[in-house]
């Protein structure tokens, strides 16, 4: 089985025990998961009082669970199999959120340079319950390349009332990334970027972030 990765120090082993159980569950591309297995990460996360994110591919399977601390979670690096110029990495996150806060900023920044299907944040309240659910989700580029957001990001809803179809939306954007790549290849040939990191933070942190992007 895999293992747990994060944030683990200082865990109880009842805790890690559960954590890894969550391994074995599948969750549903039809509103992301079930109602108990919402229930389960909002208690367990509360309980930890850290946030607890799942990477699910699209057959329901959790490949990586993480924990983080009580405001984020650092996704650690992932292999780059299945990953081209026209290719999601056919992984979405599920996450806990603690404190009623909307989708942040890193997190839809991960899920467009990791190349995730989407990201979901469900919200917590302090008796450990579920409260609220948001989603988002990549965009490809539009004609030319040209778009103002490379990313959705949907109004929270309830919890129990994300009726999104995740595996349908996946693989419409596939087929539209297919078509953005076609695009770019007939205009030049070759995709280039250049990365460039200003910040105040000590070097070592700096490399840490431009290795991660």
């Amino acid at each position: 089985m895999p293992r747990v990765q994060g944030n683990i120090q200082g865990l109880k082993q009842s805790h890690l025990k559960r954590l890894n159980r969550l391994f074995t569950r599948r969750y549903a591309a039809l509103g992301g998961y079930a109602p108990e297995q919402a229930r389960e990460l909002a208690q367990l996360s509360r309980e930890l009082g850290r946030q607890v994110a799942l990477l699910i591919d699209r057959q329901g399977k959790p490949s990586l669970v993480i924990v983080g601390d009580a405001h984020a979670i650092h996704i650690p690096e992932l292999p780059r199999s299945r990953l081209g110029a026209s290719r999601l990495r056919a992984l979405r996150l599920l996450h806990t959120h603690l404190h009623g806060e909307p989708l942040s900023q890193d997190d839809l920044m991960d899920m467009v340079f990791l190349r995730l299907d989407g990201v979901t944040a469900l919200g917590v309240d302090a008796e450990g319950f579920p409260t609220t659910a948001q989603h988002g989700h990549p965009l490809p580029p539009g004609p030319g390349g040209a778009k103002s957001k490379p990313y959705e990001l949907l109004l929270p809803v309830r919890w129990d009332h994300l009726d999104l179809d995740l595996a349908a939306m996946a693989e419409a954007l596939e087929d539209e990334y297919a078509r953005a790549g076609q695009g770019r290849e007939a205009e030049d040939g070759a995709e280039r970027a250049l990365l460039v990191s200003v910040a105040a933070a000590p070097r070592p942190a700096q490399e840490l972030a431009l290795d991660e992007l």
